[in-house]
């Protein structure tokens, strides 16, 4: 009998471990896009006025095109969500909108998180994206330390 109560007392320890992980993995995704942004707002220094990233919205879209909340350090830009299949959001989409699509990847004990500029528009019905470059940022798992440690951060196409 005590043995039981001993595994499933491991159990729950385990489960809550489980829990801060998964804080982890969107820790990592937050982390990624403030090193793109600030990759992209020290690209537009020297610049002349009014190009400058921080004038307009920039929204987050996770892979599947739904909106990504973002809970980072502040950054410059401003970091907005948006769902781009709604109807009240049409107006905006017939402007166009810059957007961030955030495509995380888990192989082995890497986490891979693409982000990929689009600049993105609806006419009658049909969505259309323009790219506009991207970041590649790649964490690793050392099991040594029991932490995820930044391999390598990549931004092409700014």
């Amino acid at each position: 009998m005590r043995w039981q109560i001993l595994i499933k007392f491991l159990i729950v320890l385990n489960c809550g471990y489980a829990q801060e992980k998964e804080n982890e993995y969107k820790m990592m995704i937050d982390s990624a896009v403030s090193l793109k942004s600030k990759e992209l707002l020290i690209s537009y220094e020297g610049k002349p006025q009014g190009s400058e990233p921080t004038r307009g919205n920039l929204y987050l879209i996770n892979e599947n095109n739904m909106p990504y909340k973002y809970g980072g350090s502040v950054t410059a830009l401003r970091l907005e969500t948006i769902n781009i299949f709604e109807a009240k959001n049409k107006n905006a989409l017939k402007k166009g909108i810059h957007a961030w699509k955030i495509m995380p990847t888990l192989i082995s004990n890497r986490l891979k998180i693409s982000i990929i500029d689009f600049f993105i528009t609806q006419k009658n019905g049909n969505y259309n994206y323009a790219n506009g470059g991207g970041s590649e940022t790649v964490f690793e798992y050392v099991c040594n330390e029991n932490k995820w440690v930044l391999i390598k951060s990549k931004s092409q196409g700014l």
